[in-house]
């Protein structure tokens, strides 16, 4: 096989694999951001709630205005992480933008790289279509086996989800 032809297929996996691992922080980062999100809405609605009792006790205003002021607190602390995990989301976006557009460029320079190979070297037709042939049916495989582990992921308890048996590999 080719040099040329051995490098580009190289960086063509090399690109897959970075766009993948891109892909799977970004779904991370926006579980957890939907996550943080829905316990400031839970907290918000447990202020609506306290704010309501707080008017009608009014004996109790006191100890009710307290305990507003820490979970204002608590609202406000919440909030620069939920800003972080927004920063982290778009560089994610970003990064996984341009990985995507590496991905397109190194999947270009294989094609005319392969083409090049191809014309220069009749005699090894057969065995560089069996080597793409060969990568394709591994990204093929590559691809099933995501999306089994997805399929697992969403079909799991909420409490195992994202865990490991020693049997299976953290990809």
């Amino acid at each position: 096989m080719n040099n040329v032809t051995v490098l580009a297929v190289s960086a063509a996996v090399a690109a897959l694999a970075i766009t993948a691992a891109c892909a799977g922080l970004l779904i991370a980062l926006r579980r957890a951001v939907a996550a943080a999100a829905a316990v400031r809405t839970a907290a918000e609605a447990a202020l609506a709630e306290l704010r309501v009792l707080a008017a009608e006790a009014g004996g109790l205003v006191e100890p009710a205005a307290k305990t507003l002021r820490t979970a204002e607190t608590q609202l406000q602390r919440l909030e620069p992480l939920l800003s972080a995990a927004g920063s982290i989301g778009t560089a994610a976006e970003r990064t996984s933008a341009a990985a995507s557009k590496l991905a397109d460029a190194v999947s270009e320079t294989a094609e005319s790289a392969s083409r090049e190979a191809q014309r220069a070297a009749g005699k090894y037709r057969r065995q560089i279509g069996e080597a793409i042939g060969i990568a394709e049916a591994g990204l093929t495989a590559w691809q099933f086996l995501q999306s089994k582990r997805l399929e697992r992921a969403k079909s799991s308890p909420s409490g195992t989800e994202g865990r490991h048996t020693d049997n299976e590999r953290s990809d």
